[in-house]
C-alpha cells in the first residue's frame, strides 16, 4: 500500500482564500486516506496578515499554524511538514522545510529579487517547486520561469486546466526538472485531490525530498463523488 502526501494546500487561518481551518484539513486527509501533507499558506502576498506586519511576527505566526497542524497529526500517526507559499508580483513558489531560524534572519531576501530569495532558499536546505507555473490570472504580471533557482516545478495542480498542467510537464521536461503534484486546496468540498505517493513512509520532509528528487515519488489523482 503506497503511502500519500499532499504537498500544496492553504488553512483559513494563513491564507485569506483558504476557507478550511487548519486542524479540520489533518483530519480531512487522514480520511482521504493520505499519510501526511505539506502546508503550504500564502506567506507575502493573499496573507491574513497585514503586509505591514512585522517579519518576526509572520513567521511565528506561520510557523504555530503548522505546529498546532504537526501535533493534531501525531496523535494519529500522520505526517505534517512545513512549508510556504510566497508571491512575486503573481507568482508562486512552494518552499518545502525552510527552517524557522532561516526565514527570521533572512526577510530582506522576499523583498529583493526573486531568484535570489529562491537560491538562498535552496542553499538553506529547504526544497523549492514553481507552482502552477503557467496559471495566468489578472493579477500575475506575466509568466515567469527560473528553472536554475528551483528544485522541481508543478506539474499536475488539481485546480489547473489541462493546457496549464500540460505546458508545466512540459517546462519540467525540457530543464531535466523532477515533477511535484498538489491539490491546492482551499476548502474541503473540492472534488479533485492529488499528489504524491510512495512505496515507504516519509518520516521528515527530507524523506518526500529526496523521495521527488530520485523519482521515487508518483503522481496520484482521486476524484470526488
Amino acid at each position: 500500500m503506497p503511502y500519500r502526501y499532499e504537498t500544496h494546500c492553504h488553512t483559513k487561518e494563513g491564507s485569506a482564500c483558504s476557507i478550511a481551518p487548519a486542524v479540520e484539513l489533518v483530519e480531512f486527509y487522514r480520511e482521504m486516506g493520505y499519510s501526511g501533507l505539506c502546508v503550504t499558506d500564502h506567506f507575502t502576498g493573499n496573507s491574513t496578515l497585514p503586509p505591514e506586519t512585522p517579519w518576526k511576527e509572520r513567521v511565528e505566526f506561520y510557523y504555530n499554524i503548522y505546529a498546532k497542524m504537526r501535533d493534531a497529526g501525531e496523535k494519529h500517526g500522520f505526517k505534517v511538514f512545513f512549508g510556504i507559499e510566497p508571491t512575486y508580483k503573481g507568482n508562486d513558489f512552494l518552499i518545502i522545510n525552510p527552517s524557522k531560524d532561516w526565514l527570521l534572519e533572512n526577510g530582506d531576501a522576499f523583498a529583493g529579487q526573486l531568484g535570489v530569495l529562491l537560491s538562498k532558499a535552496r542553499e538553506s536546505g529547504a526544497f523549492v517547486s514553481h507552482a502552477h507555473p503557467f496559471k495566468e490570472a489578472e493579477w500575475i504580471e506575466y509568466i515567469r520561469l527560473l528553472p536554475r533557482c528551483v528544485d522541481a516545478v508543478e506539474i499536475y495542480n488539481a485546480n489547473g486546466t489541462p493546457f496549464i498542467n500540460g505546458a508545466a510537464k512540459a517546462y519540467a521536461e525540457l530543464y531535466g526538472l523532477p515533477g511535484t503534484a498538489g491539490s491546492d486546496l482551499h476548502r474541503t468540498d473540492q472534488k479533485l485531490l492529488c499528489g504524491l505517493e510512495t512505496d515507504t513512509s516519509c518520516e521528515s520532509a527530507l524523506d518526500l525530498i529526496q523521495a521527488v528528487k530520485n523519482g521515487s515519488a508518483r503522481l496520484f489523482t482521486i476524484e470526488r463523488k
